[in-house]
């Protein structure tokens, strides 16, 4: 009873935060392609055609020493529906930067509870220390990563404190360990998850 209540709680704050943080973000969608977004959007060949997957998948990312290839491979998706236009790569970082402040608010919640998790989301959804990350493409690999490690920690790390040795379904698990990759595929700082979400399934075990 007690979780179905806190989902109805959670269902108009996670519309909320998603509607703040993409309102804070409207105005990027008139942006072009600056500094490294030229780079790595408008000069970048490889992102014009889905025929240049395999060689996105196959080489380093930016600047020759990183290995980043989701991001680039959302630039090529993109490439493909509006060709040059900038607008739909801003209005995609948008979005994303709204995804993953609604997984905040539901990561949150397990451990604050729905009131305090959606104050703590909409300062997270419209906080200015994001601005980097979401008005320049170049930057999502910094969303990515956010939206695919903070989902890959729901799905793997108990609601709660479970029987000792207890697990989340195999498929739960699979699919956690899938989001895992896919964020490093997005950027290597996603590497801490390797520590913390062991961490964190140890702390709700002793909880």
């Amino acid at each position: 009873m007690n979780d179905e209540r806190n989902a109805g709680c959670l269902r108009p704050a996670a519309a909320a935060v998603f509607v703040a943080a993409l309102v804070v973000y409207a105005g990027t969608l008139s942006n072009g392609f600056p500094f490294d977004d030229a780079i790595q959007v408008e000069q970048n060949l490889y992102v014009r055609s889905l025929a240049h997957v395999p060689a996105i998948l196959s080489q380093p990312t930016w600047p020759g020493y990183v290995y980043r290839p989701l991001p680039t491979l959302t630039y090529a998706a993109t490439w493909a529906l509006v060709g040059p236009a900038p607008w739909l790569h801003h209005l995609t970082s948008a979005l994303l930067h709204a995804g993953v402040s609604v997984l905040v608010l539901l990561l949150l919640a397990r451990v604050f509870g729905a009131r305090v998790a959606l104050l703590a989301a909409l300062l997270f959804a419209v906080h200015p220390i994001h601005v980097e990350a979401v008005a320049s493409v170049a930057n999502r690999t910094e969303l990515l990563a956010a939206l695919l490690g903070i989902g890959a920690v729901l799905l793997v790390v108990p609601r709660g404190a479970r029987s000792p040795g207890e697990r989340p379904p195999l498929p739960r698990m699979a699919l956690g360990l899938a989001s895992f990759v896919a964020a490093l595929l997005s950027k290597e700082s996603a590497l801490t998850l390797a520590v913390a979400v062991p961490l964190l399934v140890a702390a709700r075990d002793e909880g």
